[in-house]
Formats: C-alpha cells, structure tokens, sequence
C-alpha cells in the first residue's frame, strides 16, 4: 500500500493533531506510534521486572499508545502525550500486576514521562525522516485485513465483536492482532537499530 501523498503533512502535525485524525488515517496512526515509540521502550526497560520479559511490557506499552489514540478527546484538557503516558504505564502495571510483579506507586511516579528534549534542526529533520521510513515500512507490512481489526479494536471493540464485525472466528480475531504487534514491533526495533 503507497503512501498517501500528504504523508509529508504528518511531519508538521502537532501530537493532539494526529490523535484527533488517527482514528481514520492509518498513517496518521503509524506517525503517532513511530513518534512514540521511544517513550514506550524507555518506560518497558524502567518497569521490566523478571520474569517479565522487557518485550512483552513493550508489546503492551504499544497496546496502551494505539489505547490513547483511541480514547484521547482533545476537550477533555489533557494533551495527547500526557494521556498517552499514562495510559502506556497504565497497560504496563495492569501486566506486571496479572503476573504478581508490583511496582510501587512510587516507582511508577519517577518512570519517564516524556523523550521530549530540545531538539537541534538538524535532528529534526534527521528524525521526521526516519519516522517517514519507518511509516512507509510499516505501511507495506500490515495486511488489509490486519488494518480492519486494527481500527476496530482502537474504536473499542472487543475481540468477539471484531470477529462479528468481520465474520471470522475470535482466534483468528486474536491472531490478526499478535500479527499487528509483531510486525510493529519488528519495523520498530529494526529502525532502532540503524
């Protein structure tokens, strides 16, 4: 799938812009969560408690972003990426909390909040072009059918109402969605590491 030609626009969209359009525009979403992204792995090193496994709180810290995309309202006061932080750290506690790990309120509080730093010129040109790579990559790797259960589940859905939706079982509901995240997941750390 090509990008749209406006993928340059994203670039110069604030943060609550995109949110308020993800919904609808898969590139939009793919934006938020390349620009993201760092902020979601910084948090899953700080909160990885073994056995936990860093990977899974990053999986679930991804969850929690496209969770805020879903559920960010602009009205509401709140800037995107102080919902969006919470929501993250929210995902990962509620993980680490299912497996018996704690994390005190305390520890929770000093985890990052934010990757946002003075950034120079040139490192902003260097990472709005790393994140159009990384969108375009992104845009090539999901499926038409994982992009249907992608935006149904950010609209809310559950997995059974999903497979209603698109008349297909729960599982294969649940596999489109561990296919999401791997692939992010994938496309993510491989632009990490160059």
């Amino acid at each position: 799938m090509a990008l749209k030609s406006n993928e340059n626009a994203y670039a110069l969209l604030s943060d609550d812009e995109l949110a308020l359009i993800a919904s609808s525009d898969k590139d939009a979403l793919l934006a938020l969560v390349v620009r993201h992204s760092g902020l979601v792995e910084k948090k899953a090193r700080a909160m990885c408690v073994p056995p936990v496994e860093q990977e899974d709180l990053f999986q679930e810290g991804i969850i929690g972003l496209l969770d805020a995309v879903n559920a960010y309202r602009a009205d509401k006061g709140a800037g995107f990426v102080t919902f969006a932080n919470v929501c993250v750290k929210n995902k990962m506690l509620s993980v680490l909390s299912k497996r018996g790990k704690f994390v005190s309120l305390e520890d929770a509080e000093n985890l990052p909040q934010s990757d946002e730093t003075q950034e120079s010129p040139e490192s902003i040109l260097l990472r709005k072009e790393q994140e159009r790579a990384v969108l375009e990559k992104v845009s090539k790797e999901l499926s038409s059918a994982e992009w249907e259960v992608l935006q149904l589940y950010l609209r809310g859905f559950s997995y059974n109402r999903i497979a209603s939706e698109l008349q297909t079982s729960v599982k294969a509901t649940d596999n489109a969605m561990q296919r999401v995240r791997r692939k992010l997941r994938l496309v993510l750390k491989t632009d990490d590491k160059q």
